[in-house]
């Protein structure tokens, strides 16, 4: 990776659009989302991982009565190391704000317990993580 940066981003900015818009409608990206499309509102913010001007995670981040939740994500190369520093990320800026639900692919489920999630239930090919903010 060049430099990596990761932008925040509210769910109805424009500049969300051009950013996500080329993941959120490839084949490949939705297949690994588990054939989900992404979606969003002005209750979602954004995480967006640049790799200079390449797009190489998306963290779409809800908020919700009681913390907030992610439901589906894309990381390039499904890159664990990548998740953990968004997730540290998002962490940090929702300090304080209850729980921080976490849908993870199980290949991803040690980022997240590095990150201090604890499972709340498994299934095949997700798990449900949750830690306090």
């Amino acid at each position: 990776m060049k430099k990596l940066t990761i932008k925040k981003i509210g769910g109805t900015d424009e500049r969300l659009y051009p950013l996500v818009g080329p993941l959120a409608m490839n084949a490949e990206v939705i297949k690994q989302n588990g054939g989900y499309p992404f979606k969003t509102s002005d209750k979602f913010t954004w995480y967006i991982a640049l790799d200079g001007k390449a797009v190489v995670g998306l963290l779409p981040v809800e908020q919700k009565a009681v913390g907030i939740e992610v439901a589906n994500y894309y990381l390039a190369a499904d890159d664990p190391v990548l998740l953990k520093r968004m997730l540290a990320v998002v962490t940090s800026d929702f300090s304080g704000l209850g729980n921080f639900v976490f849908v993870a692919r199980t290949a991803h489920a040690k980022a997240c317990w590095d990150n201090n999630f604890k499972v709340e239930k498994k299934w095949v090919k997700y798990t449900r993580m949750i830690k306090k903010l």
